[in-house]
């Protein structure tokens, strides 16, 4: 867009109230942390975590609450304090993953709710 501030590339949405977790490899040892969702894109995402996220490699993340979702390959762009970071995902992220953020039903109960 021209003369647009606007330097995202995706729209952002709110998250609902959730849980995720976080997994990533250091050295031999896996490790785990969980974090909050406080907004999404097709292209990444802003997040509260327990723990700082490695810097130099990717991670995975889910959904666990209010509902599960599936794990999407995630790397940090930036901490903005210690316990809050920007994400980029790998890959645009999955249609089911974006609607449990945002609405906080699985693709599964969505389903049922369409053919109910």
């Amino acid at each position: 867009m021209v003369g647009s501030s606007e330097r995202r590339v995706f729209e952002r949405f709110p998250a609902i109230l959730n849980r995720t977790r976080l997994e990533w490899c250091d050295g031999a040892e896996n490790r785990n942390a969980t974090a909050r969702l406080l907004n999404v894109s097709q292209g990444g995402a802003l997040i509260e975590t327990t723990m700082p996220l490695p810097a130099a490699q990717g991670f995975w993340l889910r959904l666990e609450e209010p509902s599960f979702s599936t794990w999407v390959g995630a790397r940090l762009i930036r901490n903005e304090t210690d316990a809050r970071a920007a994400i980029a995902f790998h890959q645009p992220c999955p249609f089911d993953f974006l609607e449990s953020a945002r609405q906080g039903i699985s693709l599964e109960n969505l389903a049922l709710l369409t053919f109910s």
